[in-house]
């Protein structure tokens, strides 16, 4: 019966530090997977909440809009009288998440009397991990598309 050697015990420690490092990685994927799927489902609980303010409000109230800026989205209600905005909600995203709003011209959304908008993409990103979702305007349905948005 012989001990491990020097060698070999240097072996086992470089091997067990190889294998902790690539599940270090998988795992800091995971978390910014989630953390950006939570972010999505506060957006689609925020857009559902815009669309439903617009299709009960008065006809002569001020329009809802939804704006993207920097961690911050908010939903207000656009003074159509020339004063500031009204912030009806707002949630902010995970440290490190860059948000997008594609196939508009602009990072705000504008809600139609009728709860309607254009469509638009939502993309997420945070490290390498990046996830689109397809806003279809006219219904307020949701989907995720992938992670490239060429779909």
């Amino acid at each position: 019966m012989r001990g491990l050697t020097l060698i070999e015990l240097l072996a086992i420690i470089v091997i067990l530090a190889m294998v902790s490092s690539v599940l270090a990685i998988g795992l800091g994927s995971a978390s910014s997977v989630a953390s950006i799927q939570s972010f999505a489902s506060q957006w689609a609980g925020m857009d559902g909440r815009a669309r439903l303010m617009s299709r009960t409000q008065d006809l002569d109230a001020d329009p809802i809009i939804m704006v993207a800026s920097e961690g911050r989205v908010a939903l207000l209600r656009h003074r159509v009288d020339g004063h500031d905005e009204a912030v009806v909600d707002e949630i902010h995203s995970p440290r490190g998440v860059a948000l997008r709003i594609e196939g508009i011209e602009h990072q705000w959304i504008d809600f139609d009397r009728r709860g309607c908008t254009p469509d638009y993409k939502l993309v997420l990103k945070l490290h390498d991990v990046k996830r689109v979702w397809r806003v279809h305007g006219l219904t307020g349905w949701i989907e995720e598309i992938g992670e490239g948005g060429t779909q």
